[in-house]
């Protein structure tokens, strides 16, 4: 789910601050698990947390490459 993230309590310097244009990513109503007793996400994203989430994967897959080659080169030997 989408919402405006000043309506999420965890985005509390949205609210202070007038960031009323941001949108956070959260989890949908179906999943009863990830919402408090209030009803409100546990937690949600913004394209702040995705785009760190995009650098780490980029790392990971970078490192996975990285150990790929060194397998192979081990593997095919000197």
């Amino acid at each position: 789910m989408v919402f405006p993230s000043v309506f999420l309590p965890s985005f509390i310097e949205d609210r202070v601050s007038g960031f009323d244009q941001r949108w956070a990513l959260a989890p949908p109503y179906y999943s009863l698990k990830d919402f408090d007793d209030q009803g409100f996400p546990k937690y949600a994203y913004t394209s702040r947390e995705l785009s760190v989430l995009v650098d780490r994967f980029a790392e990971f897959k970078r490192r996975m490459e990285n150990l790929e080659t060194a397998l192979l080169g081990a593997v095919r030997g000197p």
